[in-house]
């Protein structure tokens, strides 16, 4: 992993389940940095575009934004950003629409510690496919360009 750290930023209005997921593993160890947790959907709409989270936990039954009235605005506004649910509820119309939203993954409360591991490594590999992906983008991008200049170069040479 890069010595970038990757943000993560968890979203759940009942305390002990922000807690819980702040503790359950050593983010620090795997070079993440958990962002104070959100108490609802709106206040992590507010802190996206200022905290830059690469990665969003969510809980989906929430006060005045839902888990999946956020999971849309994401997808639809930052389409780069990982997100997965950790939720109570296993509900189907839930888990369906959470993944029509965008999601990665659906965990079920309590999370334990290697489903929430497992979650994480999958949202990581995402993020380096997608980096790398950049990087090709970026490396065929300069290529095209230093031979379309060179061709420009050298048929200006032939003119004079």
């Amino acid at each position: 992993m890069k010595n970038m750290k990757y943000k993560v930023l968890a979203a759940d209005d009942e305390f002990w389940s922000r807690e819980n997921i702040r503790n359950l593993i050593p983010w620090e160890e795997y070079s993440l940095e958990f962002l104070e947790p959100a108490c609802d959907g709106e206040e992590v709409i507010e802190r996206i575009a200022e905290e830059k989270p690469d990665i969003i936990l969510t809980d989906i039954n929430m006060p005045f934004l839902s888990g999946v009235e956020l999971l849309q605005r994401v997808k639809d506004k930052y389409p780069e950003i990982i997100t997965f649910v950790i939720s109570g509820y296993d509900d189907f119309d839930y888990v369906k629409n959470s993944f029509l939203s965008g999601t990665m993954n659906y965990l079920i409360k309590p999370i334990s510690k290697i489903d929430l591991i497992r979650a994480i490594v999958k949202a990581l590999e995402k993020i380096s496919a997608n980096e790398n992906q950049q990087a090709e983008l970026l490396k065929a991008s300069s290529i095209m360009q230093d031979r379309e200049y060179s061709q420009l170069i050298h048929k200006t040479e032939k003119w004079n």
